[in-house]
């Protein structure tokens, strides 16, 4: 995992979507299919122990895609924002997943802290 973080997920395409999550120090796990239309479909998740979240954050990293420039692309990243149904979400619509390029968006986060009492 990049910078010590406790946790660590890569995400993008292998001739389709793939995925790869890393915790450190989990509490739970769950490994679940799904019902209804997707009967292939499958839902993972679960909990690490936590950051002291009073100054924990995500580190999100994009890979810029095969033959663009990377400042032509921070700014339509930067201008690309829109609200996402709810009134506190955002997204951002054009990264184009890229065959045989499995960690195209990496998200991390801080390894837990005990906090002073």
């Amino acid at each position: 995992m990049p910078n010590g973080d406790d946790g660590y997920g890569e995400f993008g395409g292998n001739g389709s979507v793939q995925w790869v999550v890393d915790v450190n120090d989990k509490i739970w796990t769950s490994d679940t299919g799904k019902q209804g239309p997707y009967p292939n479909g499958h839902r993972q998740s679960g909990s690490d122990r936590g950051a002291n979240l009073q100054d924990a954050h995500f580190t999100i990293s994009l890979e810029v895609p095969e033959g663009v420039d990377p400042r032509e692309f921070a700014k339509r990243v930067a201008n690309g924002w829109e609200q996402d149904g709810k009134k506190n979400r955002l997204k951002f619509e054009g990264l184009k997943i890229e065959k045989g390029n499995p960690d195209q968006i990496r998200i991390s986060w801080p390894r837990f802290k005990e906090t002073a009492k």
